[in-house]
């Protein structure tokens, strides 16, 4: 578990404060002064002298364990004595601390890291940081690290960005979706203000520190943001707060509360019942104004009645807020648990508001250090020919650096459909597709296109004449075999006779199917279906009798 606590307060911490806690965590580590840490190595002395001294007597242990009825019932030839975990003195804890650091510090910079600070300064550059203040402020501000487990630090948020870069590509890549990240680096190098231009690539094994740390800075900005979002929020949540302490406070800026926690603390099981008690009554006496405006608003015969019922309900709800709500003494213990509670709240939004300004703050001075770094790595990189900073982002970009494409699975194309007239073709016939062809702009592609050049195309599925084209061409043929005959008349009801259904020759059925033509009213358009159906039976039937069956 970690205690989190501010350093002011930190010097008021006791050991029966801490507990059993394993770490203490400095809300803001920029007040931190030597003082402090003396008061922390004093605590852990204290709890440590304490745990020993609590150390449990072998003898009356086995005594007591003798006493307690058993099975099997063995004495115990000789008692065990309690071994106790020897103390470290600690310059024995600074040296094991400097060998873990020695090798994260080595790590960090086998895998493309950049470490805060030279290793050769030792443990001094921490009490005394100079130059290397803010970066080193940075690092031990993370909680768990420790004040002298700085490179450790480093090391295990250098890994975590690896990972990081390792989940990007594995997600991306497959998809062929890797140019997204791509923007999303670039846009993040935009937001900052970023000139490198450095590229991503699809292998992070193929990219050197400088890329790596472009990508290492665009993933620190990330967080950079998420704490900015912070701040609005906390704001907000402030406000709200500090407008309900002041009623709060009007509330009880006139009566005596009772604002000492330890007394507040102590009743609290009666304040509470008391607060619930009140808060029913309060519900009963809304609950009966409602019911009074509900009977004033009824137009029945029993209005009168319902209005005495609810008047007197409202009476008997009002008499008991007055009991419950009468006693001066809970009164001042609820008002005054009230305005604590809200003093409270107040606080810890403040501190909240604090920690999301001072984790901006920490991230930026961060960030900062990332960009002042590019210049180094890259004349490390040999991307730098000269020291002038004008000079510094044209000796690397995109330009200057080439990736070797990496294998792209390649994708299932979809089966081509053959044309039948093709020489190429299997003497299969697959199913033609439903879409109909683009008439104008074959026509378009026809005209444009030079003889030479159509009989170099291979043969395309013919074009199919136009439904209106069909029936033009129907019409004409059935106006050449009929003589003077250009529209089909209709005929007169007058002349038909009708002729039963076993003597009908073929001339009187083709007039008899052709009556429902004449019944037709003259305005009714005939659909040019029916028409052609009818035109077609009727020339089958004139050329089976020989002659055109109209009058």
């Amino acid at each position: 578990m970690t205690i989190e606590v501010y350093a002011d307060e930190l010097l008021r911490l006791t050991v029966k404060d801490i507990g059993d806690e394993v770490l203490i965590e400095i809300k803001d580590p920029e007040n931190q002064t030597e003082k402090h840490l003396a008061h922390l190595r004093e605590l852990i002395d204290k709890r440590f002298e304490k745990d020993c001294s609590r150390a449990v007597n072998a003898d009356e242990l086995g005594d007591r364990l003798g006493r307690l009825p058993s099975r099997k019932s063995t004495p115990s030839s000789r008692s065990r004595s309690l071994s106790v975990t020897p103390s470290f003195t600690e310059e024995e804890i600074r040296k094991m601390t400097w060998i873990g650091e020695e090798e994260s510090y080595c790590a960090l910079k086998a895998d493309g890291g950049r470490p805060s600070h030279p290793i050769d300064l030792g443990f001094d550059v921490l009490y005394n940081p100079g130059e290397y203040q803010d970066i080193i402020k940075f690092w031990q501000s993370f909680g768990g690290c420790g004040f002298l487990s700085v490179f450790s630090c480093q090391l295990g948020h250098w890994r975590q960005f690896r990972e990081f870069q390792d989940r990007m590509r594995e997600f991306y890549n497959p998809r062929n979706r890797f140019q997204e990240y791509q923007n999303i680096i670039r846009e993040s190098q935009a937001d900052a203000g970023c000139k490198w231009g450095l590229p991503v690539l699809e292998d992070r094994h193929q990219q050197n520190r400088l890329e790596d740390w472009n990508e290492f800075r665009a993933f620190c900005y990330r967080r950079l943001k998420a704490y900015r979002k912070r701040i609005e929020p906390a704001e907000r949540e402030l406000l709200h707060y500090q407008k309900k302490l002041e009623e709060v406070e009007a509330q009880t800026r006139l009566t005596d509360v009772i604002t000492d926690p330890q007394v507040l603390y102590s009743r609290l099981h009666e304040i509470t019942a008391s607060e619930k008690e009140v808060a029913d009554a309060k519900s009963r006496v809304e609950s009966a104004e409602n019911g009074l405006k509900a009977a004033k608003r009824n137009n029945s015969k029993r209005k009168a009645s319902l209005i005495r019922a609810a008047y007197q309900k409202l009476r008997s709800a009002r008499d008991c807020l007055i009991h419950v709500s009468s006693s001066e003494e809970m009164r001042r213990l609820r008002d005054g648990y009230d305005l604590h509670i809200a003093q409270e709240v107040m606080a810890h939004a403040e501190g909240g508001l604090r920690a999301a300004q001072l984790n901006v703050k920490r991230w930026e001075a961060f960030v900062k250090w990332i960009d002042d770094q590019y210049p180094v790595i890259a004349a490390e990189c040999g991307y730098l020919h000269n020291d002038s900073g004008n000079n510094v982002t044209q000796g690397f970009g995109v330009n200057g650096r080439k990736q070797t494409p990496r294998a792209r699975t390649h994708r299932r194309k979809d089966a081509e459909t053959k044309s039948v007239l093709s020489p190429n073709s299997s003497s299969r016939i697959s199913k033609s597709s439903k879409r109909k062809p683009d008439r104008t702009r074959q026509v378009r592609r026809a005209q444009i296109l030079s003889p030479s050049t159509i009989q170099q195309l291979p043969v395309e599925r013919p074009i199919l004449p136009r439904r209106s084209e069909r029936l033009q061409q129907s019409k004409d043929h059935q106006t050449r075999q009929v003589p003077n005959m250009n529209v089909l008349h209709s005929v007169r009801s007058a002349k038909v006779t009708k002729v039963s259904k076993r003597d009908v020759t073929p001339g009187q059925q083709s007039t008899q199917r052709d009556r429902s033509i004449a019944k037709r009213s003259p305005g009714t358009k005939q659909t040019a279906t029916s028409g052609n159906r009818t035109l077609r039976r009727s020339q089958r039937l004139a050329q089976q009798s020989g002659h055109c069956g109209y009058k």
